[in-house]
């Protein structure tokens, strides 16, 4: 099942600078987290994720991480192909996975759509859409033994 959503407009700094216009979607997190590959395959985004038409969902007795699983499942689907197109499309933000989401601001409030604070794992350490880049984790050297003299 899919539900149609999207990401919310977030500046930069966020309201620390509030002269700021332009906007992405998302930003890389700077945390670490004991997941295999992090830092090398997959990377941590902060978002902001609207489910427009919530109470339909709530009336179907979806659960909060359900609605957010079937967002992703959107959102991880590619754009379709153009005419003429050689390439095979790829999913625009990669290929997410949810970590953590929380209600950030209730339906009733937002006129029916619903926001969700959500921390979601990427495959891509760049992207257009989100601010900063991911990090990469280095592992950590391995020194050398003296050798003992003879």
């Amino acid at each position: 099942m899919e539900i149609i959503c999207h990401f919310k407009d977030m500046r930069e700094y966020g309201d620390l600078v509030p002269e700021a216009k332009k906007t992405k979607l998302g930003r890389y997190h700077g945390s670490y987290y004991p997941i295999d590959g992090f830092g090398v395959t997959c990377w941590a985004v902060g978002a902001y994720l609207v489910v427009p038409e919530y109470n339909k969902y709530i009336e179907q007795e979806l659960t909060d991480e359900q609605i957010v699983e079937a967002c992703l499942e959107y959102l991880n689907k590619p754009p379709p192909r153009k005419k003429y197109q050689r390439r095979v499309s790829q999913p625009l933000y990669g290929t997410l996975s949810l970590h953590r989401c929380r209600s950030k601001v209730p339906a009733e409030e937002n006129e029916g759509n619903q926001c969700y604070e959500v921390l979601l794992f990427t495959d891509r350490r760049k992207n257009k859409h989100f601010w900063s880049e991911g990090q990469i984790n280095y592992a950590p050297r391995k020194r050398k033994r003296k050798k003992a003299k003879k």
